[in-house]
């Protein structure tokens, strides 16, 4: 039905490519900083965060989990496993401090 609406279909793609391009550059940061392994496809990183955000919408997890649950979740399951272990420790040191409740 969002083909119906041209301009909220046009303003729905312009929010999906800045969301690719700070992606992106949030990739190429932390690998450049030595915090994001080098040798990665995060072409495929990026296609499995988007089925997963998809999941969590589709099965409404936001109704079932605390949304800081399933950020923090999120966080780890996506980010985490790519990190290097200078990442891993600044990522480990930031959740530490953040409430989960």
């Amino acid at each position: 039905e969002l083909h119906m609406y041209p301009e909220l279909l046009a303003y729905v793609r312009k929010l999906h490519k800045e969301y690719e391009s700070d992606a992106h550059s949030f990739i190429q940061r932390g690998v450049k900083e030595g915090l994001f392994l080098p040798n990665i496809n995060y072409e495929i990183i990026r296609i499995l965060t988007v089925a997963s955000q998809n999941a969590i919408m589709n099965q409404y997890l936001y109704k079932k989990y605390d949304i800081k649950e399933l950020a923090h979740v999120s966080i780890l399951f996506f980010i985490r496993a790519y990190c290097t272990m200078k990442g891993v420790k600044m990522l480990d040191e930031e959740l530490n401090s953040l409430p989960l409740s």
